[in-house]
């Protein structure tokens, strides 16, 4: 059975927050930084059962105005703390 994650990274190259959803948060996380020969912050990221649950949640993040979403992001990662280490490369591997 898979997990679904909706994420919200932070773009160092154009100051944005972006949002999305995958099945292969590591993966995806991998593919951002060397694809976009960027470093993207993992600021946020919450898991689901279903994908319909994280598309949803991806399309209430996008509907919301830009000041609001890094309001919520800032709400629960308060200093930006990049995330993708927790993902990446986790303690107990």
């Amino acid at each position: 059975m898979y997990q679904f994650y909706t994420y919200i990274i932070y773009s160092r190259d154009n100051k944005r927050l972006e949002t999305g959803v995958t099945t292969d948060l590591k993966g995806t996380l991998l593919l951002i930084n060397e694809g976009r020969g960027e470093h993207a912050k993992l600021v946020y990221y919450e898991t689901f059962e279903t994908g319909w649950e994280a598309t949803e949640r991806e399309r209430v993040f996008k509907d919301i105005p830009a000041d609001m979403l890094r309001q919520f992001v800032r709400d629960n990662n308060p200093d930006l703390t990049d995330l993708s280490e927790l993902i990446i490369n986790p303690k107990n591997e």
